[in-house]
């Protein structure tokens, strides 16, 4: 299979879901409203199924963004 970089949200794009930022793969995108999505895990920790529905508002693009932090802002000198 070849592997292509894609933009996120598009399908095969690297997103990560809350609340943990787990980093997954985006497989499709359903009419519902919700995204078909596999798992990227170590090659040890691989298990018979990878993949889970969740909701298109719970993928971020970004670990920070996942996690729910924001940048902190510099204090003046």
């Amino acid at each position: 299979m070849l592997r292509t970089p894609t933009d996120f949200p598009y399908v095969g794009s690297t997103a990560f879901v809350s609340p943990n930022a787990d980093q997954v793969r985006i497989l499709q995108h359903n009419a519902n409203g919700t995204v078909l999505v596999a798992f990227v895990r170590h090659p040890a920790d691989r298990s018979a199924s990878d993949t889970r529905t969740v909701d298109r508002n719970e993928i971020f693009a970004s670990v920070e963004a996942a996690l729910g932090k924001r940048p902190r802002r510099r204090k003046a000198a």
